[in-house]
C-alpha cells in the first residue's frame, strides 16, 4: 500500500511526463539536455520511482522548460519532503533568513534587491558561520595534537 508521500511523488512524475508530452519533447530530448546517455533515469523520475537529485533540480527545470522557483518548490516538496520541511522550519524560525527574505520581496529597486538577495546567500559572512568558527577556534585544543588535517582551517572573509 502506497503512503501519501509516495502518491505525491508519483503525481509529480506524472506532471513531468505531461509537461514533456504537451511540449512535444521526447525522453531522449530531456535526457540529452541533462547530459544523460539514455532515458532510464528520466523514465524512473516520471514514474515516481526516483527523486530528482537536489544538485540537479534547476537543470531539470530548464530541461522541462518550467519556471525555476515553482519547479524547485514542487520538486523538493514532493521528492525530498524531509529537506523541504527543514527549509520551511528554517524560514519560520531563523530570524536572519526571514528578515532577508521579506526585505528581498519588498523592493523593486534592482540594486537594493540584489543586496537583499545576497543576504539570503550569506556564504562566508553569515552569523551562523561566524558562530561555528568561533566555537571551533575556542575549542580546537580538544583536537589531538598530531592530527593537523583535522585542525580547522578558516577561509579569509572580506569584511
Amino acid at each position: 500500500m502506497k503512503n501519501a508521500q509516495q502518491k505525491l511523488h508519483e503525481e509529480f512524475g506524472l506532471y513531468l511526463r505531461l509537461v514533456r508530452t504537451k511540449k512535444r519533447r521526447s525522453m531522449n530530448d530531456i535526457a540529452g539536455k541533462l547530459g544523460f546517455t539514455n532515458t532510464n533515469f528520466i523514465s524512473r523520475i516520471e514514474r515516481g520511482e526516483a527523486p530528482i537529485p537536489m544538485d540537479r533540480i534547476l537543470q531539470f527545470a530548464e530541461a522541462y522548460g518550467l519556471p525555476e522557483n515553482e519547479f524547485f518548490r514542487l520538486a523538493v516538496a514532493t521528492t525530498h519532503p524531509d529537506i523541504y520541511e527543514a527549509f520551511i522550519n528554517l524560514l519560520k524560525h531563523d530570524e536572519e533568513m526571514a528578515k532577508a527574505a521579506a526585505r528581498c520581496h519588498s523592493t523593486r529597486d534592482q540594486t537594493k534587491r540584489e543586496t537583499q538577495e545576497a543576504l539570503l546567500h550569506p556564504g562566508l559572512k553569515s552569523a551562523a558561520l561566524k558562530t561555528m568558527r568561533d566555537f571551533m577556534r575556542d575549542n580546537q585544543d580538544l583536537l589531538p595534537k598530531g592530527k593537523q588535517s583535522k585542525r580547522p582551517h578558516f577561509t579569509k572573509v572580506d569584511e
